[in-house]
C-alpha cells in the first residue's frame, strides 16, 4: 500500500491549493494529481456530506452506485459549460454535457470510437500509464489515467466525458 501511495505522488507534479472547483475540473479533464482525483471520487461516492458541503445537490433519481450531482454553479470542462457530474465504477468521474454531439467532442479530444453507430458513441484514450517493476520481488504495478467519452444510456441528448484513475497492484500471495 505504501508503494501505491508513493506511486501516486510521483505521477503528477504537486499543484497549488485548488480554488473553487479547480480540483474538480482537473479531475474531469485528466489533469489532476491522481491522489486528488481519487479523493474526490471516493468522497463523492461514499460521503453524502462531501457533495452538499461543496454546494452540490444529489439528483433524487441517481442510484447509490452511480451518484449524480447538480453543481452549485456551472464549471467549464473542455470548453463546455457543465452543471452536472456523475461518478461511475468507483474510479471514474464524468461531466454531463447536454446538447454536445459526442462524435465532434471525441474528434476534438482525439478519442477514437470503440462503438459508434449513429446513435450511441463510446470511446476512450489512455492519457498516461506508468509501469513499475519491483526489482526485489518482481511484482508489477501500474497506474493508468484514461479519458472516456460516451452517450450510452443517456438517450442521445447528453454526452458524458471524464476520466478514470486506475491502480493495479499484484494480488496478495499466500504464505
Amino acid at each position: 500500500m505504501v508503494r501505491a501511495l508513493l506511486l501516486l505522488l510521483t505521477l503528477a507534479p504537486a499543484s497549488a491549493a485548488a480554488t473553487n472547483d479547480d480540483d474538480l475540473v482537473a479531475a474531469l479533464e485528466c489533469n489532476a494529481r491522481p491522489d486528488d482525483a481519487e479523493t474526490i471520487v471516493a468522497l463523492a461516492t461514499n460521503d453524502p456530506d462531501y457533495g452538499t458541503g461543496r454546494g452540490w445537490t444529489l439528483e433524487p433519481e441517481s442510484p447509490l452506485y452511480r451518484p449524480t450531482y447538480k453543481l452549485a454553479k456551472p464549471i467549464t470542462v473542455f470548453g463546455h459549460a457543465v452543471e452536472k457530474i456523475t461518478i461511475m465504477s468507483g474510479n471514474t468521474i464524468f461531466a454531463i454535457m447536454p446538447g454536445v454531439p459526442p462524435a465532434s467532442l471525441a474528434e476534438k479530444l482525439e478519442i477514437k470510437p470503440d462503438l459508434s453507430d449513429g446513435e450511441t458513441f463510446m470511446g476512450a484514450r489512455v492519457v498516461k500509464r506508468v509501469d513499475f517493476l519491483d526489482p526485489g520481488d518482481g511484482t508489477h504495478t501500474y497506474y493508468k489515467i484514461a479519458l472516456q467519452l460516451s452517450n450510452f444510456g443517456l438517450g442521445g441528448a447528453e454526452t458524458k466525458v471524464g476520466c478514470s484513475y486506475i491502480v493495479t497492484e499484484p494480488p496478495a500471495t499466500a504464505k
